[in-house]
């Protein structure tokens, strides 16, 4: 089980490390061309909605591997 959530944890800093890197690359493409700077709002509201819906699948695969769940449905 250490191991799993080893491997889990791994994945998930380079999936951070990852999002990181394609945020930054947006945020650099936003400000060149400031024309789309008015969707910002836009942008903030589907992103803040995406990011709640990540945060709540991450927190139920800390709890289903947390409680072992994932070993007894085996």
């Amino acid at each position: 089980e250490y191991q799993y959530n080893s491997c889990f944890l791994k994945k998930e800093t380079r999936a951070h490390h990852l999002a990181h890197g394609a945020a930054l690359k947006w945020a650099s493409g936003m400000f060149c061309q400031p024309a789309h700077l008015e969707h910002l709002g836009q942008y903030k509201k589907r992103e803040s909605q995406r990011t709640a819906f990540i945060h709540t699948r991450l927190k139920v695969i800390r709890i289903y591997t947390s409680t072992g769940l994932h070993q007894r449905l085996k």
